[in-house]
Parts: structure tokens; sequence; C-alpha cells
């Protein structure tokens, strides 16, 4: 048993150690075929190599753009989240997102707060207290937009795999609240998805609208009891 044991755990760190180089490996084939490209569009933008037509000078602010959006993306792998960075846990986002709007609807009773939730569990595998605070401030951020006589809308859905979940703050034109959440509001919010595989992001921001969508993977995964066989 012991001997089975440590085997199991010589094997777990082994693949992390793998894992680690691959992922490693990985960044460094983007950012060189990302950087050649980035460098040669520029150039040509720049009319390094001959004369550009307005449309084709166009294309290549569309491409650079994307290029410059796959750099970004290229980045983010370079922080991929390490083993210690959450406390994971079986979690029921049904029972978190309930939670948060109970919450907010007694800190402020004359709130109109509309929520619409799958009737089942949504369970997955995930830290639970940075979920929770994830939630929390993005629902917030709703909240204060809608000051003022105005409403926020929550809905949820599953998506496959993925909760889809779309946060409207709703507000009077004649309200004195600021026209969008500085992006601050959700900074922290969108690094805690991302850590989970996650994304937030404004989708739709204009005077008297704030909309938020959320994109969470379910991690779902298969356990066997510990000592079930000898």
């Amino acid at each position: 048993m012991e001997q089975a044991a440590k085997l199991t755990m010589d094997t777990s760190e082994a693949l992390r150690k793998i894992r680690s180089h691959w992922l490693s490996r990985v960044i460094h084939d983007f950012r060189g075929p990302l950087f050649a490209a980035r460098g040669y569009a520029k150039l040509i933008a720049d009319r390094r190599a001959g004369d550009v037509t307005d449309t084709q000078y166009e294309y290549l602010q569309h491409i650079l753009a994307n290029i410059n959006k796959l750099a970004d993306l290229v980045n983010t792998l370079s922080e991929f989240p390490s083993d210690d960075a959450l406390h994971l846990d079986f979690v029921d986002l049904s029972e978190i997102l309930q939670s948060s709007i109970s919450e907010w609807r007694a800190r402020d009773e004359t709130l109109k707060l509309a929520a619409d939730l799958p009737p089942d569990k949504l369970l997955t595998i995930a830290d639970r207290e940075k979920l929770r605070r994830a939630v929390h401030k993005l629902l917030g951020a709703a909240v204060e937009f809608s000051r003022c006589g105005g409403e926020v809308q929550l809905q949820a859905r599953l998506e496959e795999d993925e909760l889809i979940l779309r946060i409207a703050g709703i507000r009077d034109e004649n309200g004195d609240s600021p026209p969008v959440p500085p992006t601050a509001d959700i900074a922290l919010p969108c690094e805690i998805l991302r850590l989970h595989g996650g994304v937030a992001h404004i989708d739709q921001a204009h005077r008297g609208r704030c909309h938020v969508t959320v994109r969470l993977p379910l991690v779902n995964l298969e356990f066997h009891q510990a000592g079930a066989r000898r």
C-alpha cells in the first residue's frame, strides 16, 4: 500500500513538471511566429515595402489588431495558475448565486432585482470563496449602476458544459449614477474567473444599460473512494 501511494505521488509530481515544461514550450513557440507576423504587417502598413491602398491599409489594421489579441492570449498562458492558487471543493453555483442575490436584496429593500436561474443544482469543482467574491462584485457593479429607480436582471443558463451568466444593470435615464461601472470593478472577478477557466466582460454598455456576460466551465470528475480496493 505504501509503495502504491508513493508511486501515485511521484507520478503526479512528474505530470506536473511535464505540464509546466510543455506550457513553457508552447508559449515560446507561439511568440516567435506572432512577433514575426506583427513585424512584417507593421512594415507593410508603414509603407516600407511600397504604397498600399486605403482598403489594404484598413485590412492590415484588422490583421494587426487580431495578432495583438493572440499575443495577449499567449501572455495569459504564461500566467497559468499554480497548483496552490485555488482551494478546490465541490461547489453548487446555484447556492452561490442565490446567496449573493439575497445579500444584495437585504442591503436595499427597494432594490429591483429579477433573477432567472435553472431549477437544478449547478455542480462543479472550484474555489468556493473566490467564486462567491467574484459573483458578489459583479452583481454589486450592476446594483451600483442601477441606483435611483433602476433595475438589475440576472439570468443563468447551461450551454453544454458551461454556465452562461448574464447580469444587466438598467437605470433610470434621469438618475445621476455613473454611465458605466469602472473597469476596475470587474478586474478582480475577471481574474478569479480566469483562474477557473472562465471569462467575464462588459459586452454592451450605453447610457441606460450595462450588460455583463460570464462564461464559466462546469468541471466534473469521477472520484473513486480511497481504499475501496486493497
